[in-house]
């Protein structure tokens, strides 16, 4: 707050005006090269997110997209896509080197985790890693209110492949093979060590140093087998009951029993018992016949 006093003719003192507060430092034009690249391998309707060394090799690289404008109907948040490619250039011509439309993949295939299912659009996010480079996070949309439950997966530079891959944090084995817990020669202690054989696997080099050649380093990994499977599912019925089609007979004989009053109790002890061992015989002679 300013107080101005005076008399007299003297003059006033004017107020020194603020700064005008620093402008934001524009943001690189968009090479013409790499605008031409991205309309060659998308369309013209393409949009380059990002360029640069992106993977921190020391070799230009940009990711470019079909983005879906936003409209009243289209009020999904975040960049969402249909088609989107990250190229190289090599020799000065700009490489696909990965691609994302109904399904991930890069130069040597399908990448893991991509749904069976072909994808029609993707939420998109990324960012720099001054370090590792662009790590980027795809998820695959369905146009339900389930897209908020739908895990993203995430992609990023390997260099030891030298490609785009995504790696999970967690590996989780099942399997319906019944695995027993005796000490060394119990199932689950001869998995643990296969694990352990595949996690640390190494080769020599000419030079003289190991290389790793087995499983990614994940940070733990489990193991669900039949007995496990079944613990589960006994403790939770409505996962059981969710799936008709893998319904088990113990649930359905344990439903009609439910159904009947108590005055047929005997009636049904009988009808349940015969149930039981016809049930039993035909298991039998299915494994008689495997």
């Amino acid at each position: 707050m300013w107080f101005v006093m005076g008399c007299g003719g003297q003059p006033s003192p004017v107020a020194k005006s603020e700064p005008a507060p620093a402008s934001k430092p524009a943001e690189p034009a968009l090479p013409d090269d790499v605008q031409a690249g991205a309309a060659s391998l998308l369309g013209s309707e393409t949009t380059v997110l990002v360029f640069g060394d992106l993977a921190k090799t020391g070799k230009q690289q940009f990711l470019a997209a079909n983005v879906v404008p936003k409209t009243p109907k289209n009020n999904l948040p975040g960049t969402i896509v249909t088609r989107a490619v990250i190229a190289e250039n090599q020799d000065g011509q700009w490489a696909e080197i990965f691609r994302c439309d109904e399904h991930l993949k890069n130069a040597k295939g399908y990448l893991g985790l991509t749904p069976l299912s072909s994808v029609t659009g993707w939420r998109i996010q990324y960012e720099q890693d001054p370090v590792k480079g662009l790590q980027l996070y795809f998820t695959p949309l369905k146009g339900t209110d389930d897209d908020a439950h739908v895990l993203p997966i995430g992609v990023r530079w390997n260099p030891k492949t030298k490609r785009y891959l995504n790696k999970p944090d967690y590996l989780i084995i099942a399997t319906n093979v019944p695995l027993t817990s005796v000490a060394d020669s119990g199932g689950l202690d001869r998995l643990k060590r296969l694990f352990a054989h595949y996690r640390d696997l190494t080769e020599k080099l000419d030079n003289g140093t190991a290389s790793k050649i087995g499983m990614p380093n994940f940070k733990d990994y489990d193991v669900w087998h039949a007995d496990y499977l079944d613990r589960l599912l006994e403790n939770n019925e409505d996962v059981r009951r969710s799936y008709a089609d893998l319904v088990l007979p113990g649930d359905v004989i344990s439903r009609l029993y439910e159904q009947v009053t108590a005055t047929d109790e005997r009636l049904v002890h009988a009808w349940v018992g015969h149930v039981a061992r016809d049930q039993a015989r035909h298991l039998g002679g299915a494994r008689r016949v495997r």
